[in-house]
């Protein structure tokens, strides 16, 4: 998973965006639709343990996104305080 994603992401979801980056890295052009009903084939057929990983990295980005929240919340109260 080169390129994060912005949005909180369930495991399908980053399974999702890493195939379409295969896809694409391997020149397949596809609609999103089929590339949809695609993933959503191979994800049903995939084992608990191939998932996962998919849902290690959605517990991780969930947790990374709280993290920077708490940052950003953090910051905000500095800046009105001092102000």
């Amino acid at each position: 998973m080169n390129k994060p994603i912005s949005k909180s992401s369930n495991p399908f979801l980053i399974f999702m965006h890493e195939l379409r980056q295969d896809l694409a890295e391997r020149g397949v052009p596809m609609r999103t639709t089929k590339m949809a009903r695609m993933a959503a084939e191979k994800w049903r057929e995939m084992s608990p343990d191939e998932k996962s990983r998919y849902q290690m990295a959605a517990y991780k980005n969930k947790q990374q996104k709280k993290a920077l929240a708490t940052k950003e919340t953090r910051a905000r109260e500095e800046i009105s305080y001092i102000s």
